[in-house]
């Protein structure tokens, strides 16, 4: 029995001309699920030629599908034309992939196959291949690389050298740097990076701005770019939208108002409210009373109705606001100028995003850069995949960097740099953990349910976790080793510490290695 099947899932048929007694064609619509070499669903529109004198035998109908899945396990999708031949005793469907249709990882895939059967279960064959300039690059010369120098390659690419003491040079800002203000992440992160002593203040460096961004969270990004990120992060869809409201989805869905149009209209409100500095407590409390009742929900923490906040913190950059730094609880500031509200994606925009991720934690999958977005596979893979990647295989599992990054993959700088990474650090935001750090205990260290601490970045590998206090002038820091460090390690772990302490402040530093 064939692996290969297609099932039919939906039919509706109308007839466009003719009578049931006289030749006719007629519109069918269908869905299909498809299981095998070609895994996914279908969405497929036929014209049909009816011709009661003949028996309805030997008959023809072209059409096309659109299907959304995988090929061989590569996710994407493609348009298919049918040429199908019917008859009271079945189908024979001879159909090929349109050039040129393929997105995702089907980019240029091409290929015939054919069904036969009288049920609406049938099977099919498929013969294809990845054809064009990048898929036979990708499948002839496919670069394959261990663990150990695909971390070398993310410490190169995350700026860790410090070969730089311009922080807008930092590729690193082509993503963003997440902030925990009361912790001071986003400045340890430029610690980290930057040859310089002078202090490292981005809440007052004009040349970034602060906003909600990447799955809402607050992200320090170059000013030159905040407009062109802003059309980056209006949701596609329904499902998107609904994606990146996570968990507060269902609480938005029951509004009766699909996820992408409440995002709208959360952005349109904090517009018309939003036209001066304000606190988080005051644009929600004015942005409650101008939407509908379902977008908010009583707070029994704050004993007040208020916006869904992550609801909040999408909407808000869409609406030309960014965030006043240094400030706690967190106050909103309009752009100035004001850009036009963002209701629509700019997929070129949104491509720059997944590819800055792939540059930066390649080699990675959609999957993994859907995780970053805060949406899903189906998603990335469909609207924002760049089409100028190489494939890699990391110790046996295939990822993608940008093309123009394999020479850097290929030979990258020893990764000798020992540095102290806040939480939240650009590095471990890579969504493939068990590559970062392969010890599932260890992985239960850096990554906590609440409260991350920092790690220690020794050896090309994130070798340990620091957590630090502040008692009066003095810094306590505590260091735990995940992996054995040697004394000349150590001694250099305990420098960074001291440079954490010129950052935070401090006059004088207590170190503990646990």
């Amino acid at each position: 029995m064939s692996t290969n099947t297609d099932t039919m899932t939906g039919w509706t048929e109308h007839v466009v001309a003719g009578g049931e007694t006289e030749p006719r064609y007629s519109h069918a619509h269908a869905t299909f699920d498809h299981e095998g070499v070609i895994t996914g669903s279908a969405t497929t529109d036929y014209l049909l030629y009816y011709d009661e004198a003949s028996g309805n035998g030997g008959q023809r109908a072209p059409g096309y599908s659109r299907i959304e899945g995988s090929v061989a396990g590569r996710a994407g999708t493609f348009v298919v034309r049918h040429d199908v031949t019917y008859s009271d005793h079945g189908i024979t469907d001879h159909f090929s992939v349109v050039p040129g249709s393929g997105t995702g990882e089907l980019a240029g895939l091409t290929g015939t196959g054919t069904a036969t059967s009288a049920s609406e279960t049938v099977p099919y064959t498929f013969d294809h291949r990845f054809a064009g300039r990048r898929s036979r690059t990708r499948e002839a010369t496919m670069l394959t690389i261990d663990r150990r120098q695909a971390l070398a390659y993310r410490i190169a690419a995350h700026g860790l050298h410090r070969e730089t003491d311009d922080a807008t040079t930092l590729q690193v800002f082509d993503l963003g740097v997440q902030d925990d203000f009361q912790r001071g992440t986003a400045e340890v992160s430029m610690l980290a990076r930057l040859a310089t002593a002078a202090p490292i203040g981005l809440a007052e460096d004009p040349r970034f701005t602060l906003a909600w961004s990447h799955r809402g969270a607050p992200h320090y990004h170059r000013t030159a770019d905040i407009r062109t990120l802003l059309r980056a992060l209006p949701p596609w869809d329904a499902a998107d939208a609904a994606a990146r409201l996570s968990w507060q989805r269902r609480d938005v869905e029951a509004a009766g108002m699909p996820a992408d149009e409440a995002v709208r209209t959360a952005a349109r409100a904090l517009r018309d409210v939003v036209g001066r500095t304000m606190t988080k407590g005051e644009t929600s409390e004015a942005v409650t009373a101008a939407i509908p009742d379902g977008l908010s929900l009583w707070c029994r923490r704050c004993q007040a109705t208020h916006i869904h906040d992550q609801l909040m913190r999408l909407a808000t950059p869409l609406a030309g606001i960014a965030l006043q730094p240094g400030t706690s609880p967190a106050t909103l500031v309009p752009l100035r100028p004001r850009p036009p509200l963002a209701t629509r994606p700019d997929p070129a925009a949104a491509t720059d995003v997944v590819r800055a991720y792939l540059r930066l934690h390649g080699p990675a999958t959609a999957g993994e850069a859907a995780g970053f977005v805060g949406t899903t596979k189906t998603v990335v893979t469909r609207t924002m995949w760049p089409d100028d990647l190489a494939e890699v295989s990391v110790a046996g599992r295939r990822g993608f960097v940008p093309a123009d990054a394999l020479a850097l993959l290929e030979n990258p700088p020893e990764p000798n740099p020992v540095r102290l990474l806040p939480p939240k650090d650009p590095l471990v935001q890579g969504r493939d953990r068990a590559l970062l750090v392969p010890d599932p205990a260890h992985r239960k260290e850096v990554w906590k349910v609440l409260g991350n601490p920092g790690t220690i970045l020794a050896d090309g590998e994130l070798a340990g976790t620091w957590r630090a206090t502040r008692s009066g002038d003095r810094l306590e820091v505590t260091l735990t080793a995940l992996r054995p460090l040697s004394r000349r390690t150590r001694t250099a772990v305990e420098a960074e510490a001291d440079r954490v302490r010129e950052v935070r402040g401090a006059t004088t530093l207590r170190l503990r290695w646990a």
